[in-house]
């Protein structure tokens, strides 16, 4: 057994090497392949080895699970004839992490751990360091500018409108004003209405998003806690949870209604192995009023806790259909009472290429399934979904549940832009990692122990090479500009101050966000002609920025059409310059053109 061990440690530790080696050559793509093929085969055999004690139950599932996985993307490999590098690298970098992390997963799965480490604090002081952290993390992006209005602008605006008295209020790019719930359906956000009301900065937004987080992290702690009967190992997977580096980017730079649903759900999970069904329909009722889409994405989830428990299976399949119709009456029912009579685009944005809509994106699908197809099956699609899987070493693929539970969110992401680096990807983890418990709720003590810390060392290092929290190189390969408030940043922070609260203004996105306590806030080029609010912000230097109605109608205008009607602005006589500096301008309208 001790070889077994010795051999899997240096067959990794080779491969490591042999994949550094290649990459200091250039990261061609054909030496690859053979590695890639090399570090599959190292995983298969570290899970079948006799010393492997998952290799009796989990072991074969994975292995079986991780050859199908391969094989699938060789194929698609070969069709693309090398033609994509990065997708080469991010599979074998699955299979070498994979095969480094089980084999520390077989030397340490008898360990003991300290005794300090059973502390029964160690959830919270986790959860609260995970706030902290990505709470500051997206402050400092915003006080450098780097963030725009999408999709921070078009939240923070109308929760702070909310607490003036004005319902979740956002001024239109025509002029006029409308509610957000005509956009996203986010009644979630009458909750922090009192806090912005106490606390009104936009860091309130970033702390209430990251503690969402981290609270469903410690939910999920007493879940594996009851199920897998360790604190060790319950303390290890909400590790795992926090340093899934897809969650991550859930919670980066923007705000969004989507991470405040994963508490709700992991609370769910909780309840439905506890018993606790009033606790289990409150969390099912916050989740679906987070945002619209939600009551869908948690229909199939819904359908697998019917399949395991017999006792509940007719008001759990009930409660299922049910979730999915809630989505179907707040697109086509509730959102167009907020949005004029039209039914929103959120949907149908993620489906270009179909009509218009929920019922237009149906439409298509039962109409038009080629076109689904041809979206689907893309190099783009098959990179993505390896480097969100890979974190979790594959366990997820071998439980069919995990396929069912998150396939409108997968199919919804793969037809559209499917990116690792998105908000989206949030609702996923407590499917994925509810997967994860239910494979090791069936494997004996010592299988546990290896998984657990095998899922623990991969996350942790494709966390280090592709996440965004201080561990990884990506926050410091970011330079000062994003987190440490450069100069610009501060010249910006003038210009900003010069405009009075509750003045009217027009704005480009990333200084926009730093203006919304005022009703009448606009995004330049509106809402000219047809109001001249009292101050124009604009920065020359700004690159781009996005621009949405409340019906989630996007225009993206060049940046230089908007300089150049800028320019013509400031030099219409209209408003007279009280800030020039570096690109910075602040307009001020004329005292005799406010009097008219």
């Amino acid at each position: 057994m001790a070889s077994s061990r010795s051999w899997q440690t240096a067959s990794s530790v080779l491969l490591c090497g042999a994949y550094v080696f290649v990459q200091a050559l250039g990261g061609k793509v054909p030496p690859a392949l053979p590695l890639c093929a090399l570090s599959w085969v190292s995983v298969v055999l570290a899970l079948s080895l006799p010393a492997g004690a998952a290799a009796l139950k989990a072991g074969n599932y994975i292995a079986v699970a991780a050859s199908t996985w391969h094989i699938w993307l060789a194929a698609i490999w070969i069709r693309e004839l090398f033609a994509n590098r990065a997708f080469i690298n991010a599979l074998w970098l699955t299979g070498a992490i994979g095969s480094l992390s089980l084999s520390i997963g077989l030397r340490l799965r008898s360990t003991k751990a300290p005794a300090f480490v059973q502390h029964k604090h160690w959830p919270y002081i986790a959860a609260l360091a995970y706030a902290l952290v990505f709470g500051l993390q997206s402050q400092l992006r915003y006080l450098s500018y780097y963030n725009t209005w999408l999709d921070f602008g078009y939240m923070v605006h109308p929760i702070w409108n909310a607490t003036q008295g004005r319902l979740l209020e956002m001024a239109l790019l025509e002029g006029g004003f409308g509610s957000s719930l005509g956009d996203h359906f986010s009644l979630i956000f009458l909750l922090i209405v009192p806090l912005m009301k106490v606390i009104p900065f936009a860091a309130t937004l970033y702390f209430v998003q990251s503690a969402a987080v981290a609270t469903g992290g410690i939910i999920f702690y007493y879940t594996c806690k009851d199920i897998l009967h360790s604190p060790i190992q319950a303390l290890l997977m909400q590790a795992s949870l926090y340093l899934w580096f897809p969650l991550q980017y859930g919670i980066i730079s923007d705000f969004h209604a989507d991470p405040l649903a994963v508490p709700f759900v992991f609370g769910m999970i909780w309840a439905f192995h506890k018993n606790r069904w009033s606790f289990w329909y409150a969390c099912l009722i916050m989740a679906i009023l987070c945002k619209e889409h939600i009551g869908l994405v948690i229909a199939p989830f819904i359908f697998i806790m019917a399949v395991q428990k017999r006792h509940m299976r007719i008001p759990l399949l009930a409660t299922s259909v049910l979730s999915a119709v809630s989505t179907f009456v707040i697109q086509i029912h509730l959102i167009p009472l907020f949005n004029n009579g039209t039914e929103t685009q959120a949907i149908a944005n993620s489906f270009p290429g179909g009509e218009a809509g929920l019922t237009g994106v149906l439409a298509t699908m039962l109409t038009r399934p080629e076109l689904i197809a041809e979206r689907v099956f893309t190099i783009h699609n098959y990179e993505q979904l390896t480097w969100l899987f890979a974190p979790l070493l594959l366990i997820p693929l071998a439980s069919w549940k995990m396929y069912v539970a998150t396939s409108v969110m997968m199919v919804k992401e793969l037809y559209g832009t499917f990116h690792i680096y998105n908000h989206h990807q949030a609702i996923l983890s407590p499917m994925l990692f509810w997967s994860i418990l239910e494979i090791l709720r069936r494997n004996d003590i010592a299988a546990r122990k290896t998984l657990v810390i095998a899922l623990v060392t991969s996350n942790a290092l494709f966390g280090l090479a592709n996440g965004e929290s201080p561990l990884s190189h990506r926050f410091w390969r970011a330079g000062p500009e994003r987190y440490f408030i450069p100069e610009r940043a501060r010249l910006l922070d003038e210009a900003v101050k010069m405009i009075p609260d509750r003045a009217s203004v027009s704005s480009l996105g990333h200084t926009a966000i730093h203006l919304f306590k005022r009703r009448e806030l606009y995004l330049y080029p509106h809402p000219f002609p047809r109001k001249m609010p009292e101050f124009v912000i604009f920065d020359m230097r700004y690159k781009e920025d996005g621009y949405q109605l409340v019906n989630k109608t996007f225009k993206n205008r060049p940046i230089e059409e908007m300089r150049n009607r800028f320019l013509r602005l400031r030099d219409s006589g209209k408003y007279e310059t009280i800030f020039s500096r570096d690109g910075i301008y602040v307009l001020k309208k004329l005292r005799a053109l406010s009097e008219t």
